[in-house]
């Protein structure tokens, strides 16, 4: 695997009853299932069974949310036509 380097964003993490700030990086955890007839070379079932969002400080080479390197966090999806406008948003927090 190779280290995808993702947006920073400051961001406020609750850990232990505590919020802190810290410059966050997030990835999105994809869960699925395969099934295969391999006799018939045909697919049985593709389904998406979940998702997982995560934050955690980019100086983190950790990710695990029990471990307490990272939050579950929920995305914010919006449409932006203009990505330069984003940043002042997130600094201004």
């Amino acid at each position: 695997m190779e280290r995808i380097n993702t947006p920073e964003v400051k961001a406020f993490m609750l850990r232990n009853g505590k919020v802190s700030e810290a410059l966050t990086c997030s990835e999105l955890g994809v869960f699925s299932s395969v099934m295969f007839d391999i006799q018939k070379d045909t697919m049985l079932e593709n389904r998406l069974l979940g998702l997982l969002f995560r934050t955690k400080s980019i100086q983190s080479n950790e990710g695990g949310v029990n471990s307490g390197y990272s939050v579950i966090d929920q995305p914010f999806v919006t449409e932006i036509t203009d990505l330069s406008n984003i940043q002042p948003l997130v600094s201004s927090l």
